[in-house]
């Protein structure tokens, strides 16, 4: 890990790119290493976040083990199948002809996917910068200071998934407002409570941060896309899921986001 962020930092280097000179590069770095390798994201790269406050641990258990047998199951399933197909002395025959072109279709998906998963995390961090820049007034309240931050470390609760990218933009944020994370910054109950309670211009630039959240990593996880539904309801809108994954899909396409965009959310 260490080794391999060391290069993808002399390959920045040579394109006149220091990613090393401050925290954000660092975490670039680290982030960058852990997507080639097909590393989880650490959980305690936060102090006071908890992605897996609201976890059920029979599902992480389940989904670990079937994060780890991946590879043995596509092998499994493709025997599985030739034999129904052929009969098992043909399966003999053809299991090696096979076996070659599934293993670089797996190949080439995991590829694919180790790519994709690079682009987000090197758009992560200038993202966050630029839509926290769009969105966060200048003199933000104290209550709105605190409520825009447990909207992003609900949005890293319900993820159950301390993405770079999660993690970048809660940094972002929290130095853009100049103020440290409040207690229990990841009760994703105590976020909701406190949204409603404040005022409507306030909690449209809540909204629209916590929309940012579920959408900078890539992904819509289901109880993610709840929260946001949770929110809207709190403040008494109505929520365009529709809107979301338009939004979702620009991000991850690369494509301009205008204020315009931001400014329609909530």
């Amino acid at each position: 890990d260490c080794l391999l962020s060391r290069g993808l930092g002399d390959v920045y280097k040579r394109q006149g790119l220091d990613l090393a000179d401050d925290e954000h590069g660092r975490d670039a770095l680290w982030a960058l290493a852990r997507a080639a390798l097909e590393m989880p994201n650490p959980a305690d790269a936060e102090p006071g976040v908890d992605p897996m406050r609201e976890a059920s641990r029979w599902r992480v258990v389940l989904a670990s083990t079937l994060y780890k047998l991946k590879v043995a199951l596509t092998g499994f399933l493709t025997k599985a199948l030739l034999r129904r197909a052929l009969g098992r002395a043909a399966t003999r025959a053809v299991l090696e002809l096979v076996a070659m072109p599934v293993t670089a279709l797996w190949d080439g998906i995991v590829c694919w996917l180790i790519l994709r998963e690079a682009k987000l995390r090197v758009l992560g961090p200038s993202a966050a910068l630029e839509l926290t820049a769009m969105i966060l007034p200048a003199t933000p309240s104290p209550a709105l200071a605190t409520c825009v931050l447990r909207a992003v470390a609900s949005s890293i609760v319900r993820t159950q998934d301390l993405h770079p990218n999660l993690l970048a933009l809660l940094r972002t944020v929290r130095r853009a407002l100049a103020t440290e994370s409040p207690a229990d910054i990841d009760d994703t109950a105590r976020f909701l409570t406190d949204l409603a309670a404040l005022p409507a211009h306030e909690q449209t630039v809540t909204l629209r941060v916590l929309a940012t959240a579920a959408i900078i990593d890539g992904h819509l996880a289901r109880e993610e896309v709840r929260l946001v539904g949770e929110a809207f309801a709190a403040c008494g809108r109505r929520f365009d899921r529709a809107g979301l994954d338009a939004l979702r899909r620009a991000f991850v396409s690369g494509d301009p986001i205008p204020r315009a965009r931001i400014e329609a959310i909530g």
